[in-house]
């Protein structure tokens, strides 16, 4: 399928480390949904925002192990 993405928020942190010579990793996941686009896909692109969170956490903990957990809001329950 035909794609697009650009992060240059990630890249401009990326190019500083080289120069300062600090290993720098990125670990993005990209949404099939476009934010905001259409009222519709709003809950979709949340939706996708959170299986991304879940799957760069289990990653993350799979190469690292020590992850830090998540805050809790006052209204949110144990997943």
């Amino acid at each position: 399928p035909e794609m697009s993405a650009i992060d240059s928020t990630a890249y401009a942190i990326a190019k500083m480390c080289m120069e300062m010579k600090i290993d720098f990793r990125c670990y993005k996941y990209i949404t099939e949904n476009i934010p905001f686009v259409y009222d519709k896909e709003h809950d979709a692109w949340l939706k996708d925002c959170k299986e991304g969170s879940r799957l760069l956490r289990k990653m993350c903990e799979g190469r690292f192990g020590d992850v830090p957990q998540k805050r809790k809001k006052g209204n949110e329950k144990d997943e």
